[in-house]
């Protein structure tokens, strides 16, 4: 049995919806980047924050690969 190419593996999607959770957010995108399965794929909702939450996130997606 052949290996599965990165196009077959199997991809997580984590979906983190916040709104106002600036003291949590980027402890809790660390925890997704730090996870050894490598085949994942980070999506970040902001649900019309005012605390930072949006500006985190943002930094987040910039240092973040594609």
């Amino acid at each position: 049995m052949r290996p599965k190419s990165n196009s077959q593996r199997t991809r997580v999607s984590v979906v983190l919806i916040f709104l106002d959770e600036a003291p949590f957010l980027q402890e809790a995108i660390e925890s997704v980047i730090s996870q050894s399965f490598e085949m994942w794929e980070l999506l970040l909702v902001d649900d019309g924050s005012t605390d930072g939450s949006t500006d985190i996130a943002k930094m987040a997606a910039q240092c973040l690969p594609p």
